[in-house]
Parts: structure tokens; sequence; C-alpha cells
């Protein structure tokens, strides 16, 4: 069983400002160990996880399952596009929809999305 969680009606400056909140979202819904916030955004510095899409362009930020308690979804609409390093090279793009993955066993990802 996973929760799911959405936002809309905020607003971020980057990428970094989105990820701090996601994790302190996360983390005070009990769905995350502390370890969580940290390595969200060390995983993101490392492996970029914004997508362009035809129309829109969306991040699936996330980390490794040892800092997950329960699987989780969090959507995140913000007001104003946020820019993410782009997955598949070293530009950015206009993030309009983020999608937290929160997920605990690994195996499980592809059922949770």
């Amino acid at each position: 069983m996973s929760q799911i969680f959405v936002r809309t009606g905020i607003h971020f400056p980057d990428s970094q400002h989105a990820l701090a909140h996601i994790g302190e979202a996360m983390l005070a819904a009990g769905v995350v160990h502390k370890t969580y916030p940290t390595a969200l955004l060390e995983r993101e510095a490392a492996f970029p996880t914004g997508i362009a899409l035809e129309r829109h362009a969306i991040a699936i930020p996330h980390c490794e399952a040892a800092h997950a308690k329960s699987a989780a979804i969090y959507l995140i609409r913000p007001d104003k596009s946020v820019p993410f390093q782009r997955a598949d090279d070293d530009g950015e793009v206009a993030v309009s929809l983020i999608i937290a993955l929160i997920v605990e066993n690994p195996t499980a990802q592809l059922t949770l999305l």
C-alpha cells in the first residue's frame, strides 16, 4: 500500500528548493527516515531527473529505498516551472510537474508507478 500526496499553489526558485521541500514534507508525513532529505539532494546531483516530454517537462526525484519507511508518491504542480537538470544531458529543462517517488522496495518500483 502506498500513500499519495498532492500539492499545488507553490513556488520554487530552483530545483534545490523543490527538493528541500520534498524532503521536509515527506519527513513530516512520516514516510521517510531522517536521512532522506540529504539522500534526495545527493541523488539528484549525481543523477538528474528532469525529462522533456512532447509538450511538458517533468522531474522524477527519488533516492535509495533504504531512506524510505513506506512507499509514497508526492505530486507537485508548481505555479511556475522549475529548472531541473536534464536526465539525458547537461542542460536544464523547465519542469511543470514533479513526481517524487518514495520507494521502500526497489523491486516494486514499477508497480508503484
